[in-house]
């Protein structure tokens, strides 16, 4: 199952909590652009987190390449591999957004099936209408000969 989505969309969240790991939410205040200071909600595990899968709270960008976690690793019974990666319109630059792309498609060409789990923010949909999910389908697309 790979976890697709924009950079701070919470993908790495979502494998910890697939993990079994405990979540707690909380405040984090980071400043704008412009120096103001602004508050969010996020969540961050309480303890033993999953390796390799880092939550990041700032406004730059904390996956910075493709982990996978396989639960029976831990002794749990799946079928599954989670597959986390940088988020589109990653904050190092359109270059890591490139490779991503073409480490995805040599990701894909390895599995025998391919399922997706796309995060979409909420405001990103307000925001811009849509276009977040266009240009993840277009992400997709890239890799994935039969999307």
């Amino acid at each position: 199952v790979l976890i697709v989505g924009k950079t701070g969309t919470g993908k790495s969240t979502l494998i910890q909590s697939i993990a079994g790991r405990q979540l707690r939410e909380t405040t984090h205040s980071c400043k704008s652009e412009y120096g103001d200071v602004d508050e969010k909600v996020v969540f961050e595990t309480v303890q033993d987190a999953l390796p390799g899968f880092e939550i990041g709270h700032e406004k730059t960008s904390m996956t910075s390449h493709i982990s996978c976690y396989d639960p029976t690793q831990e002794g749990k019974k799946s079928n599954v591999v989670y597959v986390d990666c940088p988020g589109f319109e990653d904050t190092n630059g359109h270059e890591v957004d490139v490779a991503t792309s073409v480490m995805l498609s040599k990701v894909a060409e390895q599995c025998r099936s391919l399922r997706f789990i796309i995060l979409i923010s909420f405001v990103s949909l307000l925001e811009d209408r849509g276009r977040a999910m266009n240009s993840i389908l277009r992400l997709i697309r890239s890799f994935s000969r039969d999307f």
